[in-house]
């Protein structure tokens, strides 16, 4: 069954007082919550301070015990060096006294090592074992170990580790009986090692009963709560329970901690505490673990304290009770406060409910806006959905204006989450950026279509042509100067670029026809094939003039005209405004569509060259069978007076005859003329390649070291002498340079002298220091002049270095002996 509520008021209360239960219970559950767990927490801790609290106390106890065994051993040590009558008087009179002075110890005993105090025994074991009695009678004195100590023994550990232990419990007798099995004392031994210089020279201590201990299990931190003790190994030392007194407490514990890690964090000194069930006290409980460490022990023992739950909890319930009857009283009292406040809420909604129901009608007049008084925030309500009608009604204009295509109309969106506002404004953005874009591309489909009309129609002038093509693009970007330059390869030796075409340039700019690949900024762009676009112009580089002056350019565009990675001519672009990326890339496409036609073009050129040059060799062949037809009329000429001596009938047909044999004959002749040259042509090559090869076998045949490199340096020629200096063979050496052969900067020193000698175009003839691949020093005269490349179509270097180390030495030993000849000479005379 539904229950609809039509008033809001009673929606209000329902829902308010719905709400402020739910509030309330989770609040007081919070609270109830979190109060138990601070008591649960101020419960471990008071638990674990008066854990810590009887820890200390028995480690006061078991230190005291430690301390006086120290002594012991202390006292002993002493007289080592003492006779063994005086040392065992010694020994006798601490035991007694040490036995008697506290009554907790049944027995007290030493055990000396015999290397320590008897030097002529020499072995690394053996000991002899003192030991006194309360009840039972005399001393025991004895010797053990005389074979060797025993493994895995309390006293090999402690002689191994020299630490202080205080033992695990066990039971032990009260006589000095060795038959004696009345093993009824449940104690342990506390053991400190003898140590004389660092060494281990025995091990005193003494044998006590635990009863002692019982005083922990008085301390109660809470009414029903228990402390214990429990050794190292985790057996009961003391309990409330005598019967666990021995038993180890990971059997008590095994169902609720793993008793591998229960005993695990006992024997390590950890400090830890976990909830039970209902062992040990029967309920649920909280059990506390502190370390007691002793000494220098490593092996500490733990007292521990369980608390029952519900000791903790019991102020948490009675406080939980009153909480509750707390809560109910407020909420009776809320819901009056709130049957009166309703009333003041829902008739100024009721107003403003008109208001919304009329904008979602689409109702945004401004008569709709509502008039509230009061100062609450239904008045706030109220003023927010006249601004909501308000901005409504601006919203509506903007969107009207903007239909209309006036992108800069005025509107502000109310705030940074007017989301509509914020939408419309981005809408007239985009279409805004959408108009410009469409206009963008409409000027660049108008451009591209109508220099596709101006590249198709082109004329045989061609510098009317390229006139132009500057013209219109000039005019079409708005450049105030525009140039065209165009490869000229005629010139193998000399390609550069020519500007053929020029808008707006000044004298001196126009001037300057020829660019040389890489020289300034046209050069530049040609090499590296790629646009250059500059804002920043220096002011040396180029001024656009008028009738009132000139000025400095804002924009340089210089495009390659460029077409499947062959780089065909520049195009330079000046002008006072810059260039957007849609402009360039524009101009780009249309270097593009310019490359391609200055490619057609040459390869018309190309043809047109080769159809004249075919026909001159056609009127040649015309001119040939001219000659050939006059030659063949002079011999008709001279068979015609053959025939008039003969019948005319013989004549007619000799005359015929000679004639194809003439004819077949110059026929052969002119094929014999045709191979004859294509053999002469074969014989050249022929003739061309073995003067090549004969030239290599020449220069390899050399004694001097002859080579050519390249541009950069590398070795495009070499004979087998410059080879053999640098210890590789000549194809080994080929492609290789300096730099692979010396250190960086003696390379770099040869470099830098022949790129001078490449830049200056005269020889040179230099004396060079060189190392050979064999380590020998040699004096190196080299001949190094630039030399053009031809097939490379580049400037290189060509060598010829002559050994001159023995000519020099030679020189050095006759300058030597004329010197002395000299001085010989003077001595003569005097």
């Amino acid at each position: 069954m539904k229950f609809r509520f039509k008033k809001i008021r009673t929606k209000l209360m329902l829902l308010i007082t719905i709400v402020s239960l739910v509030t309330y219970i989770l609040c007081i559950s919070y609270v109830i919550i979190k109060f138990r767990q601070k008591a649960v927490e101020k419960a471990k801790d008071l638990a674990h301070s008066y854990t810590i609290q009887n820890a200390n106390e028995a480690k006061s106890q078991l230190n005291k015990d430690l301390g006086m065994a120290r002594a012991i051993a202390s006292t002993i040590a002493l007289y080592q060096n003492d006779s063994v009558l005086l040392r065992e008087t010694t020994i006798d009179k601490i035991l007694t006294s040490v036995l008697y002075e506290d009554e907790r110890y049944y027995s007290t005993w030493v055990s000396l090592e015999l290397n320590a105090f008897e030097p002529s025994w020499g072995k690394p074991y053996g000991r002899k074992r003192f030991t006194y009695y309360r009840v039972g009678g005399e001393p025991s004195i004895d010797s053990v170990n005389l074979d060797g100590d025993l493994i895995g023994s309390t006293y090999f550990r402690l002689k191994t580790t020299k630490k202080e232990e205080i033992n695990d419990p066990y039971y032990f007798s009260l006589y000095n009986d060795s038959d004696d099995e009345r093993n009824n004392i449940f104690g342990t031994s506390v053991c400190v090692p003898l140590l004389i210089e660092g060494q281990f020279a025995g091990l005193a201590g003494m044998d006590m009963s635990l009863d002692n201990f019982n005083y922990i299990t008085q301390i109660k931190p809470f009414e029903n709560a228990n402390t214990f003790l429990v050794a190292n190994n985790g057996t009961f030392v003391a309990y409330e329970n005598m019967d666990l007194i021995g038993k180890s407490i990971s059997d008590i514990f095994k169902e609720e901690y793993d008793p591998e890690e229960l005993l695990k964090k006992i024997s390590k000194g950890e400090s830890f505490s976990f909830e039970t069930k209902e062992t040990l006290s029967g309920e649920k409980s909280l059990i506390s673990f502190y370390p007691i460490d002793f000494g220098d022990s490593e092996l500490p023992w733990a007292i521990g304290t369980v608390v029952p739950i519900n000791d903790i909890t019991a102020e948490v319930n009675q406080i939980l009770f009153y909480t509750i009857l707390t809560a109910l009283l407020g909420l009776s009292l809320l819901v009056l406060v709130l049957w009166f406040v309703s009333n003041n809420i829902t008739r100024p909604l009721d107003r403003v409910t008109t208001a919304i129901k009329n904008i979602a009608a689409g109702d945004i007049e401004l008569e709709n806006r509502v008039n509230i008084k009061s100062k609450d925030e239904i008045a706030e309500i109220g003023k927010s959905v006249n601004l909501l009608i308000e901005g409504l009604n601006e919203k509506a204009s903007f969107a009207g204006e903007i239909g209309q295509g006036k992108f800069d109309s005025e509107f502000n969106p109310i705030s940074d989450q007017d989301t509509l506002g914020i939408s419309l404004v981005n809408m007239r953005k985009n279409l805004k950026t959408s108009a410009e874009e469409e206009k963008r591309r409409n000027w660049v489909t108008e451009g591209l279509a109508k220099f596709a009309d101006i590249l198709r129609i082109h004329t045989d002038d061609v510098d009317e042509f390229y006139q132009r093509i500057v013209s219109h693009i000039s005019d079409y970007v708005e450049a105030n100067q525009c140039g065209l330059f165009v490869l000229n390869d005629e010139e193998k030796a000399n390609p550069h670029l020519e500007l053929v075409s020029a808008y707006a340039y000044e004298r001196k700019k126009f001037l300057e026809k020829k660019v040389s690949m890489g020289q300034g900024l046209v050069g530049q762009c040609f090499l590296e094939k790629s646009t250059i676009y500059m804002t920043n112009v220096p002011n040396d580089y180029v001024n656009i003039t008028s009738g009132l002056g000139g000025s400095n350019p804002n924009s340089i565009l210089i495009v390659p005209i460029i077409l499947n990675e062959e780089v065909y001519g520049v195009l330079e672009l000046v002008s006072f405004k810059t260039y957007e990326e849609y402009e360039i890339e524009f101009i780009e496409k249309i270097a593009e569509s310019l490359a391609s036609t200055i490619s057609s073009m040459s390869i018309n050129l190309k043809t047109r060259e080769l159809l004249e040059e075919s026909q001159q060799q056609s009127e040649e062949m015309r001119s040939q069978e001219e000659e050939m037809r006059q030659n063949l009329e002079e011999m008709e000429a001279t068979q015609e007076e053959l025939r008039r001596k003969n019948l005319e009938v013989e004549r007619l047909l000799n005359e015929g005859n000679e004639r194809e044999k003439h004819l077949n004959d110059t026929i052969e002749q002119i094929e014999q003329l045709k191979l004859e040259n294509d053999e002469k042509s074969r014989e050249a090559l022929e003739t061309s390649e073995l003067f090549k090869n004969t030239l290599l076998a020449m220069i390899d045949k050399m004694e001097q070291s002859i080579f050519l490199k390249d541009t950069e340096g590398r070795f495009i020629l070499a004979n087998s002498a410059l080879a053999k200096n640098h210890g590789i063979s000549v194809e080994d050496l080929l492609g290789k340079s300096d730099f692979d052969f010396h250190p960086k900067e003696v390379a770099q020193e040869y470099r830098n002298k022949e790129l001078r000698i490449i830049k200056s175009g005269k020889a040179l003839k230099i004396e060079e220091d060189f190392e050979n691949a064999a380590g020998e020093k040699k004096i190196i005269l080299s001949v190094k002049m630039p030399f053009f490349i031809d097939y490379l179509n580049e400037e290189g270097l060509l060598g010829i270095q002559t050994d001159v180390t023995e000519m020099r030495r030679l020189e050095a030993d006759l300058e030597r002996r004329k010197n002395d000849h000299e001085r010989l000479n003077k001595n003569a005379k005097n």
